[in-house]
C-alpha cells in the first residue's frame, strides 16, 4: 500500500498518481487530494468510468453551485452550456455541459458536468480565471466535477469552409474514427447532397464532396463505403439531433479499416444551412484541411482524444473556488 508524501491517508482512498514528464523522463508523485473541501472520488484507472482513453480522468466531489476556475491560462476551443439536469441514464451521456481550454503546449483541458458555463469560444483565460459552476449535468450520479487532460479534442481536428458566390463560411467539424488521414489540402471541391444508400452504389461522384445526414437504416461506415464506392473526393456526415454538436463517430464495420476517403461530420445546423444553399440551386464549394493545432494519435483511432497524466500541484490547486476567495 502506497501512502502520500503529506500525510499519512492511503493512496487507494484519497490521492492519486500524476505523472509529470521532462525529456522523456517519467517522475511519479503522490499528492494528498486536499485541494480546500473537495475530495478526489475517482483517479486514475477509476473501475466506474476512468478507463480506456479516461484512464487518468479525475472526478472531484465539488458541491452544486460551486465556482469551477482555470487550472492553467490558455484559450477556450468549445462550451456549451444549453443542458439541464441529467442522470445515470444513457440518454444523457452527450447531454453535458463543458468547458475545454487549448494551453499553451498544445494539451486541453477538459471540465465536464458543469451546471452554468461563464465562458464562451475564442475567449482567453488566465489560470484561476471562473469558467463555470459545478452541477449534474450529463451521465452522472450526482454532482461532481470530471477534469482532465487530453492531447487532442473533436473541434480542433479539421478545419472546414464552404465558399458561395462570394461568401467563405467557416463551420464547426471533426474528423470520423475511421476517416483517412489527410495529406494535403481539398481545395474548392463542389458540394452535393445524396442519401449515402445502397442504391446509389454505381453514381458517378468523381471529384465531389458528398453531404448527406446521419440516420436512416444506413450506418456511418456504410454511407463512406458508398461514397468511396462512387469515387466521391469526401463525405460530410451532418447530425440529425438538434441538441447535439460535434460527436466522435465511428464503427465496428470491418470496412472501417478500409476507408480511403476524407470523412467528416458537421452539426445539424451547419448541415442544413449547406442544404437550404443547395436547395436554391446556388453551388456550394468545400475547403477542408487539418487543423494546425491537430497532434493525430499513432493509432487508426487517430483522432480519438486520449486523456494524459498530469501533476496536481500544477493543474488541481486552482480547480474550485475556496469559501471568501
Amino acid at each position: 500500500m502506497a501512502y502520500c508524501t503529506k500525510c499519512d491517508c492511503k493512496v487507494d482512498d484519497y490521492v492519486y498518481p500524476a505523472m509529470w514528464n521532462v525529456n522523456q523522463y517519467a517522475t511519479m508523485w503522490w499528492r494528498c487530494l486536499t485541494v480546500p473541501t473537495v475530495k478526489c472520488t475517482q483517479g486514475f484507472h477509476g473501475s466506474f468510468s476512468h478507463t480506456d482513453t479516461l484512464s487518468h480522468a479525475l472526478d472531484f466531489d465539488v458541491p452544486y453551485g460551486k465556482s469551477i476556475l482555470a487550472g492553467r491560462s490558455g484559450v477556450v476551443v468549445d462550451a456549451v452550456g444549453r443542458f439541464g439536469a441529467g442522470g445515470s441514464r444513457e440518454i444523457f451521456r452527450t447531454k453535458a455541459n463543458y468547458v475545454v481550454i487549448r494551453h499553451g503546449d498544445g494539451t486541453y483541458g477538459r471540465y465536464f458536468h458543469l451546471r452554468t458555463v461563464l465562458v464562451k469560444t475564442g475567449d482567453s483565460v488566465r489560470q484561476g480565471d471562473e469558467i463555470g459552476t459545478c452541477g449534474d449535468s450529463g451521465f452522472v450520479n450526482g454532482p461532481h466535477l470530471h477534469f482532465d487532460v487530453v492531447n487532442c479534442v473533436l473541434s480542433e481536428t479539421s478545419f472546414f469552409t464552404i465558399r458561395f458566390e462570394d461568401r467563405m463560411v467557416e463551420m464547426q467539424s471533426c474528423f470520423a474514427l475511421f476517416s483517412c488521414r489527410m495529406k494535403e489540402r481539398i481545395s474548392s471541391t463542389r458540394i452535393y447532397f445524396a442519401s449515402c444508400v445502397e442504391n446509389d452504389v454505381g453514381l458517378d461522384w468523381s471529384s465531389r464532396c458528398i453531404l448527406c445526414q446521419r440516420g436512416g437504416d444506413t450506418s456511418f461506415i456504410e454511407k463512406a463505403v458508398v461514397a468511396q464506392k462512387n469515387n466521391a473526393s469526401m463525405l460530410l456526415i451532418y447530425n440529425n439531433q438538434p441538441d447535439e454538436g460535434l460527436r466522435l463517430i465511428g464503427s465496428q464495420h470491418p470496412e472501417s479499416q478500409n476507408c480511403r476517403i476524407p470523412v467528416v461530420f458537421l452539426t445539424l445546423s451547419s448541415g442544413e444551412f449547406i442544404r437550404k444553399i443547395l436547395d436554391e440551386n446556388r453551388d456550394v464549394y468545400a475547403n477542408l484541411s487539418v487543423n494546425p493545432h491537430f497532434k493525430a494519435n499513432d493509432s487508426k483511432s487517430f483522432v480519438k482524444p486520449i486523456s494524459m497524466p498530469i501533476l496536481c500541484d500544477v493543474f488541481c490547486n486552482p480547480l474550485i473556488k475556496t469559501p471568501g476567495s
